[in-house]
């Protein structure tokens, strides 16, 4: 047989013939052969990088958003994005940890069915769609306590003293007023021996205190308007 030639012809070089559907030209046997470099792992290296790039900007979002944006529905979501079920230690309620447990316990398994059946949408799924679901609980969650806040407030405003009933006598609101003028005083006018701005600030500090935590607003507003006048005007508050 001579070399470069195929047993049994004489026309044509081994190098052009076609095998199958396969032809050598314009290739060399070297092209077909498995590579020198093979079994290094450049392949699952690259995909490595390009998943940790993308995760490391997924969690930079997700943080950036936490720190910067308003809306705490919003906030859950972006915190979601860290890691699969993040977004639930937000809610802060029985059932947002049960989640947390189901997602933290079912993410393995998502990855086992992304390699034993190719599903890469089922941690994807899982992934995101817990953070969906944080920021779905927290929005439902502070609609439920708003509510509950507002039906409280509502009670507790009806069950208020009416103005008949007062919260404080007339010689403590008086002795208020009395204590609001010497604050409200020029400190070279005062009545009664001469006190240091420390000593007024203080008097005022106290009665700020003592009616913000007692005098309905109404009655307030009008003892300062007593003060400003200067009289001695009944209350009717």
């Amino acid at each position: 047989m001579v070399p470069g030639h195929v047993l049994g012809t004489d026309s044509k070089p081994a190098s052009t013939e076609s095998v199958g559907d396969f032809s050598w030209d314009p290739w060399t046997v070297k092209d077909v052969l498995i590579p020198s470099f093979a079994g290094r792992g450049l392949v699952k290296k690259y995909h490595q990088r390009r998943t940790l790039y993308q995760y490391l900007t997924m969690s930079l979002a997700g943080l950036w958003a936490f720190y910067n944006l308003e809306n705490n529905g919003y906030r859950a979501f972006a915190l979601g994005l860290l890691f699969p079920g993040a977004g639930h230690t937000a809610v802060a309620t029985f059932p947002s940890l049960l989640a947390f447990i189901a997602t933290v316990a079912l993410f393995p398994v998502t990855i086992f069915i992304w390699f034993a059946m190719g599903g890469i949408f089922f941690p994807l799924a899982l992934y995101l769609g817990s953070a969906v679901a944080a920021g779905f609980m927290l929005m439902s969650n502070a609609s439920s306590l708003n509510a509950t806040s507002y039906t409280k407030a509502q009670e507790r405003n009806n069950e208020a003293p009416g103005p008949e009933d007062r919260e404080l006598s007339l010689e403590t609101l008086r002795h208020a007023q009395h204590m609001l003028e010497r604050g409200l005083s020029p400190h070279d006018n005062l009545l009664s021996p001469p006190l240091g701005h420390h000593a007024v600030k203080q008097d005022l500090h106290n009665v700020d205190l003592c009616l913000a935590s007692t005098v309905n607003p109404s009655c307030l507003d009008e003892l300062l308007h007593m003060v400003e006048a200067s009289d001695d005007t009944p209350l009717s508050c």
